[in-house]
């Protein structure tokens, strides 16, 4: 991410299941917050360097993660659209599937 502002909103925007990971990460790696009953909170202007990096690491796995499943699903998305016209187009047509051994 380019500036803190950029991170700041993709954090806060995140889904909880991602807030819950980011928390655990924050912990495992010594990184400074706090917590009341509204959550936990990071003041991400008050980092380090090599605590910021951890955080854009982070963030870029889950932008990964996020495009890859979105390439998956469209993917699934062809090939059902594939399957479907197939079938509509073209009842008669059989496939023979038998492999001579």
């Amino acid at each position: 991410m380019s500036s803190l502002n950029d991170i700041k909103k993709y954090l806060e925007n995140m889904p909880l299941s991602n807030q819950e990971k980011f928390l655990k990460l924050i912990i495992k790696n010594n990184i400074p917050f706090s917590q009341n009953k509204n959550g936990a909170f990071i003041n991400i202007s008050e980092l380090n360097s090599s605590q910021l990096t951890i955080i854009n690491q982070f963030i870029s796995l889950l932008e990964l993660e996020e495009f890859t499943f979105n390439e998956v699903e469209k993917t699934k998305q062809l090939l059902k659209n594939l399957i479907n016209d197939n079938t509509t187009t073209d009842n008669s047509q059989q496939y023979d599937l038998n492999i001579l051994s």
